[in-house]
């Protein structure tokens, strides 16, 4: 490849592996099952996407906001990053978010770039390939008497920023962070597992793209190299392992680029990627290694990597184990070397601070699973303890059933908390019950006026076959906000009953499911039990009760309660205290499967309208509404630790006001 030295893979790697027939078998067996398995946790891919895009949008116009009304927010534009920004969803094991400032910007030296009071001159002299230092400049050199001493360093007669200060920036502009701890580049929070990265714009960053714009390729196409030249730009506060002046030094931040061409995969490209993370996370069991050493981001590297050089046809999901093995043969020969080029700047080479022995180590790793290709090991990557003896013994004998024996024993010795044939129809349900859950964390920092006008700008914001589904979820979560507000003020609580009604259908927008109205009706029933409405609630709850009997639990979706909602839940004593025990102001939520709130707010509206004596026998209807918490009790074990902790609290809650009303209504 022009102008960098990038190991040339594909010269030392077969395209097919010669086997006898059983093995051949064998082999595209387990292929079909990974790949089937990595594109179900995958399909929801863009739903992520919409998901993290349309926050985006909201925080940093919330940051406008809330600045502009005296409140403490930090002045920056938010953007996910990582693998949650690129769509990786679940998959991820933290959200990032790129904090880029407004009020700071940075430039490489050009006469073009008119130097402003608030703009830093990028300085890459005695710098590793990759990293700079912020550099004050003649027209604001003065202003660095005017900020704390630590935060400024003087190299002869020059002037640097400490990449200190940007954190120390953000802390003062938002004082609800000021617990979080650093990490690299990151401020961050082990609870909301989330990490904010503080980032300078760069304002001309033509020449960070030189390389990757003028060489030879196959992927991406062109249409996609010329949005690589739109997107954000920026410097990070991070130095090189090797740098001697920690504080000094800048990371060159490509994570807006990466984000977008992983997010111009194709769906085998995507599964692949999500199943290197899985073969990541073994391989750093199997030495013992700490994710320093294997870094996310190097498999990252090697992907991309792989599919500028590979043709786009052979991403196919009968090479899907082909093309994995060629990422892991690249990033071996890259462990090999000591040489893994950053893939924008190939002179930066990401694993040249690691020790000898550590690579060498990983790279032996790798090759467990490619010298020769070893469909076992992949497979293993997915499952439990239990898989080695049974896959022993199957393969003991010869076996005419012998694909249909192994997708038995990938079900039965998963490690997924979902059945194998549920992920798909999981995924997309969590996804979609979970984007109200990641906002619910910031419920005070809510203006209803930023979240009126994302729901009226979605169509600039997501794609078109997203906007629908997302406009139904902020209606609800915007008539939670306003119902939740202090006092039962009757223009609030209309103002509710109006959003709830708004979004009361919802179409799932990866597999087209219609809900039929069941969760908003379920969210418009707990609105009017909350507000003791309970013929209206049980008026509701009788349009839905025939889906309510035979409901698929995969595909119900989560009704999330928070902390803010204990004031709406004042004549309520069971949730009221499941709530308050169980939430705390800044961080918990309660997520509850709906069906199973359903049956609670509909045996609460039989109990209070039968001592009310405003109805009378209600035995068949009761009799079907405990078989129905009886089965939803079987479900529970497929459910994520936290929707089953709460959602088995209120079955059971239920099935005992069942059972007394049974006992007393005759």
């Amino acid at each position: 490849m022009e102008h960098c030295n990038v190991p040339d893979f594909q010269a030392q790697f077969p395209t097919k592996i010669p086997c006898h027939h059983q093995a051949e078998e064998l082999l595209m067996t387990i292929n079909d099952e990974i790949c089937k398995c990595m594109q179900d946790y995958t399909e929801s891919r863009k739903l992520t996407e919409a998901k993290t895009d349309t926050f985006d949008h909201f925080f940093t116009r919330l940051a406008v906001e809330a600045i502009a009304t005296g409140r403490p927010y930090f002045s920056a534009a938010y953007e996910s990053v990582g693998s949650r920004g690129e769509g990786l969803g679940f998959l991820a094991n933290d959200t990032d978010t790129l904090s880029t400032m407004t009020t700071l910007s940075a430039c490489f030296p050009s006469p073009e770039v008119d130097l402003l009071d608030n703009m830093f001159v990028i300085d890459t002299e005695g710098c590793h390939p990759g990293y700079c230092k912020l550099q004050f400049h003649r027209k604001n050199v003065s202003d660095s008497y005017t900020i704390p001493q630590q935060f400024i360093a003087k190299r002869k007669r020059v002037v640097f920023l400490c990449n200190t200060a940007l954190v120390t920036m953000f802390h003062e502009g938002n004082s609800k962070f000021s617990a979080w701890h650093s990490h690299g580049p990151a401020l961050t929070s082990d609870e909301l597992q989330q990490d904010w990265v503080i980032a300078v714009k760069c304002v001309n960053p033509g020449r960070l793209l030189q390389n990757y714009t003028e060489r030879t390729r196959t992927w991406p196409d062109r249409a996609t190299v010329e949005r690589l030249t739109k997107v954000q730009y920026a410097v990070v506060s991070a130095s090189h392992p090797t740098c001697n002046e920690t504080s000094l030094e800048f990371r060159i931040s490509f994570a807006s680029a990466e984000k977008l061409l992983i997010r111009s995969l194709s769906d085998v490209q995507f599964a692949v990627y999500a199943f290197l993370k899985y073969i990541k996370r073994r391989i750093e069991e199997d030495i013992c290694s700490s994710d320093d050493v294997l870094r996310t981001y190097y498999v990252k590297m090697a992907l991309l990597w792989c599919c500028e050089r590979m043709e786009p046809a052979v991403w196919t999901a009968k090479n899907f184990l082909h093309c994995t093995s060629v990422c892991l043969k690249f990033l071996q020969q890259c462990f090999h070397s000591k040489n893994l080029p950053q893939l924008f700047m190939p002179e930066n080479n990401l694993i040249d601070h690691l020790v000898p022995d550590e690579c060498d180590r990983i790279a032996a790793d790798i090759g467990r699973y490619i010298e020769p290709l070893n469909p076992r090991l992949f497979l293993n990557c997915l499952c439990d303890e239990t898989f080695d003896g049974a896959f022993d013994r199957l393969l003991s004998r010869p076996r005419r059933d012998l694909s249909v024996q192994i997708r038995k024993l990938f079900l039965r010795s998963s490690t997924s908390n979902i059945a194998v044939d549920k992920i798909s129809a999981v995924m997309e349900t969590d996804t979609i019950s979970f984007i109200l859950a990641e906002l619910s964390v910031k419920d005070e920092h809510v203006f209803c006026p930023v979240l009126y006008e994302t729901i009226r700008d979605l169509h600039n914001i997501v794609c078109p076959d997203m906007v629908d589904c997302m406009r139904s979820l902020l209606y609800r979560f915007l008539a939670d906000i306003i119902h939740r507000q202090t006092g039962f003020i009757r223009n609030n609580i209309r103002q509710a009953e109006e959003l709830y009604l708004r979004g009361i259908s919802l179409v799932y927008p990866i597999s087209k499911f219609d809900d039929k109205e069941f969760s908003g009706s379920i969210q418009l029933a707990l609105f009017y039990y909350l507000n003791k409405e309970y013929v209206k609630a049980k008026t509701v709850m009788r349009r839905i009760e025939t889906i309510l009997y035979k409901v698929d639990p995969t595909r119900s979706l989560s009704i999330i309660l928070v902390y803010g909602d204990l004031q709406r839940m004042w004549h309520d004593t069971f949730l009221q205290d499941m709530v308050g025990r169980f939430s705390d102001p800044d961080l918990d939520t309660l997520p509850i499967k709906c069906n199973a709130l359903a049956l609670y707010i509909f045996a609460r509206c039989i109990s209070h309208l039968y001592e009310s004596k405003y109805m009378q026998s209600q035995r068949v209807r009761l009799k079907k509404l405990k078989r129905s918490v009886l089965v939803n009790l079987k479900h529970l074990p497929g459910l994520d630790p936290e929707t089953l902790k709460y959602t088995s609290m209120v079955l059971q809650r239920t099935k005992t006001i069942l059972l007394e009303l049974i006992s007393l209504i005759r």
